[in-house]
């Protein structure tokens, strides 16, 4: 057993046909990890992305608006022309392309577009636009990291010249003379002559009165142009103002108001009316990971009916939700990464804000004031007050309700009546499946699209629904020991993920984390339950009705195969031969690839080599069949056999059958669906682990082969084996499960492996054996421990 390296292996595996290297595990997405069951209650589109969302500065990068739109459709509205024909020839004209339209030339493509035909009828329209495109060219300039090019500021600026020129040659305020002024000031910001940007910004347009989106969009620039001139204070406060007022640049201006990191009291200090107020706090309130109550307050205080008080309340919920809501992933457990936080300090921010909405309920300033009361719930019910939960539900006129507010108080009630189900005093499952059955027809409304990072982007009834089955009710079935309804409700959850839209096939609807629960803990007798629940329908109770609802198609292969190998590893090989004979499809081989050469090998689970590393394979296909098969036959001989000599050597291949079938053997395969070369470092999680991680079946067997034999050469090597399995007993801690030690003699499975008691056992008595002088050379270890 000389110190070795392992090899991270791939499995393609019969259960769900997929490659599986589990050296760590899959990553999330941020949406992914929201721990939340509230709706984030935006009423309106124009601050979608600034709900809250963990370790993201934005929820979306998405616009508001679409600037190209609004400004697609001003032209067309000047020269009467298509919008989607402007959009095409300003903003999706390649380089050629626009070659072409510079030299006065009409390319096929654009033969019919009407805005072309149009800037042709209008010389002073057509110039404004050459003049765009070669502006474009100078300042859209694709960066390249390795070799970045700077931008010509010279010939910017010579060009934002020409455009302060013709200024002058159109009536102030009208359409040309605005969009000169604009293009002048935003080259001059681009060619880095911010006194000039801003010159320009003050004499031409901050004094035009008109509702022309383009002063919106000449304000942000002069905001720019101001913070590089040196003043970030008034910078901030003009993002402020853009951020506020045009909803197309409202992320670009955030954005910018963040990067300032200007003093919040230095930039209040520059409002003079209450609207400038209310947007600084408004700006600075979304960018606020801690809860924030003072900003959300002064908010409220300057504009209770504005549409971002609700958001602001959200956010301030999400915020404490992240800290008192524990997530937990099948598979992997429960884990927070605040679950270090002060919770004396949580929980007193949560009774401060929830005082605040309950006095919102009372101010009625708001445009629902039951959104307090709703909030007021909802603390209460995540900080574990269920019976105060209830009690502001009561005082809810639920009729009242309408949109994302009465379904936020229905999820609220379900929610508590969930808990009432844990005690046991609620009693009512179909209600329970009625209203989840309800969350999963709102998931399936949601309306996402491909462009979407995630199936969570937008779809909070999605999010919401997992998030139910994955927190409260898998671990809860985790805990009445109930594998089989803790199983059904995480495939369920699945199905949420996917929007709340059951896939073809039973495996198909499985994320990593439930296939590999499915592998790794189900007993025998869970599937048993399983399969029962699949083809009796009528026998399911309410809740397994809904776990289970429109999940039709079920390879019942996959499920005996699941099942036999369960059997193996509850070593009843006769009935994991009666569960392999129901797989009434071909038998499907799984194959296993060497991770690092790609080529196949086969398991040889009664082969007894002394060194673990380099693995002997075997030469042929072995399937779990076949090991059943053999292990029976040897089972069966040792309640036969009368000769001790046999008896020692059938139990002797039964441990190595079993050894070998461990994370340290060749046949692994056998028995597990995924390998990693850190198995051994993992905790004991379920009941085969014993086996697989510690050998300790392996090692019952060859206690009893060495009892029985009086030969020494034979009982040399049941010593032998003895001390590999009595080596992988070393059970690491969380100190040091993944330490790495630059001397590898330093680590405590070193010292745990040298002080082996079968080493001694070898040394005093079976010294003289052919095995042992062998064994010396083969195994560091037990060299080690001689050398000592």
């Amino acid at each position: 057993m000389k110190n070795y390296i392992k090899l991270a292996l791939a499995c393609s595996i019969y259960f769900s046909e997929i490659a599986v290297n589990i050296a760590c595990g899959p990553e999330q997405d941020p949406y992914d990890m929201q721990t939340t069951y509230y709706l984030p209650h935006i009423t309106g589109s124009g601050y979608a992305a600034f709900q809250y969302i963990p370790y993201q500065f934005l929820y979306s990068e998405r616009e508001p608006q679409s600037e190209s739109s609004i400004n697609a459709s001003l032209w067309a509205k000047h020269l009467k022309v298509s919008e989607k024909d402007i959009i095409q020839l300003m903003y999706a004209t390649d380089s050629a392309t626009a070659a072409a339209l510079l030299a006065n030339q009409t390319p096929d493509s654009l033969a019919g577009n009407s805005f072309w035909k149009a800037l042709q009828r209008h010389p002073q329209e057509l110039a404004y636009f050459k003049l765009t495109k070669k502006a474009e060219n100078l300042s859209n300039i694709k960066y390249d990291y390795w070799d970045p090019a700077p931008i010509d500021t010279d010939q910017l600026l010579t060009l934002g010249e020409e455009a302060a020129a013709q200024i002058k040659n159109h009536k102030k305020g009208s359409f040309l003379y605005l969009r000169y002024a604009y293009q002048a000031a935003r080259l001059a910001l681009i060619g880095k002559d911010y006194a000039q940007s801003m010159e320009i910004y003050e004499h031409y347009l901050e004094p035009i009165g008109t509702k022309d989106p383009i002063l919106g969009w000449a304000l942000s620039n002069y905001a720019g142009a101001t913070r590089w001139s040196g003043n970030p204070e008034k910078a901030a406060f003009l993002f402020a103002q853009v951020f506020s007022q045009r909803p197309e640049r409202r992320i670009l201006a955030y954005k910018n108001y963040n990067y300032i990191e200007a003093d919040v009291k230095n930039i209040v200090s520059l409002a003079t009316t209450k609207e400038d107020k209310f947007n600084i706090y408004a700006i600075t309130a979304f960018n606020s990971a801690e809860p924030d109550l003072e900003t959300l307050k002064a908010c409220y205080d300057l504009k209770p009916t504005h549409e971002i008080i609700p958001i602001l309340i959200g956010r301030e919920v999400n915020k404490l939700e992240e800290k008192l809501i524990t997530p937990f992933q099948i598979s992997y457990g429960a884990s927070n990464w605040y679950e270090d936080a002060d919770i004396t300090q949580t929980r007193a921010d949560l009774a401060s804000f929830r005082n605040f909405t309950l006095q919102i309920t009372k101010d009625k300033k708001i445009k629902s004031p039951e959104l307090g009361l709703l909030a007021a719930a909802y603390l209460s019910v995540i900080n574990k007050e269920n019976t105060l939960a209830k009690d502001y539900l009561s005082k809810i006129s639920a009729g009242k309700l309408t949109g994302s507010y009465a379904d936020q108080f229905t999820i609220t009630q379900l929610l508590t009546r969930i808990e009432d189900w844990k005690s046991g005093t609620e009693k009512d499952e179909n209600y329970l499946k009625n209203t989840l059955s309800w969350l999963l027809k709102k998931a399936q409304d949601e309306k996402t699209d491909s462009t979407q990072y995630s199936n969570f982007e937008n779809a909070p009834y999605s999010l919401i629904g997992r998030n139910i089955l994955t927190n409260i009710l898998v671990p809860h079935y985790l805990a009445a020991k109930d594998t089989t309804k803790a199983s059904l409700a995480a495939l369920k959850a699945d199905v949420f993920a996917n929007n709340g839209l059951v896939k073809d096939t039973l495996t198909q609807n499985m994320s990593y984390a439930t296939q590999e629960f499915w592998q790794r803990n189900l007993s025998a007798t869970s599937l048993n339950k399983l399969i029962e629940n699949f083809k009796n329908s009528e026998q399911r109770d309410a809740l397994t009705a809904f776990l289970l609802a429109d999940i039709n198609q079920v390879n019942f292969d996959e499920l005996y195969e699941l099942q036999g190998t369960t059997y193996l590893r509850e070593h009843n090989y006769k009935a994991a031969i009666q569960s392999f004979q129901q797989v009434v499809g071909p038998q499907k081989k799984e194959l296993v690839t060497d991770y690092y050469n790609d080529q196949p090998f086969f398991a040889a689970p009664f082969i007894a080599p002394l060194k673990d590393y380099p693995k002997k394979r075997g030469t042929r296909y072995f399937s779990k069949m076949d090991y059943a098969k053999a292990m029976l036959k040897l089972v069966e001989a040792t309640q036969t056999e009368k000769d001790p000599e046999k008896l020692a050597n059938y139990y002797f291949q039964l441990a190595v059958g079993e050894y070998q079938t461990s994370t340290f053997g060749n046949s692994w395969m056998l028995k597990s669906y995924t390998w990693s070369s850190t198995d051994a470092h993992d905790p004991l999680t379920v009941s085969w682990d014993q086996d697989y991680k510690q050998t300790y079946t392996a090692k019952l067997w060859f206690e009893k082969a060495l009892r029985l034999s009086k030969n020494m050469e034979f009982k040399a090597k049941c010593v032998f084996w003895l001390a590999k399995c009595q080596q992988h007993t070393y059970q690491y801690n969380e100190d040091t499960r993944w330490t790495y030690y630059e001397h590898f003699k330093e680590s405590p499975f070193y010292q745990y492996a040298v002080s082996n008691p079968y080493f001694k056992v070898l040394k005093t008595q079976y010294g003289r054996t052919k095995l042992y002088q062998t064994a010396v050379h083969e195994c560091s270890y037990l060299a080690d421990f001689i050398s000592r």
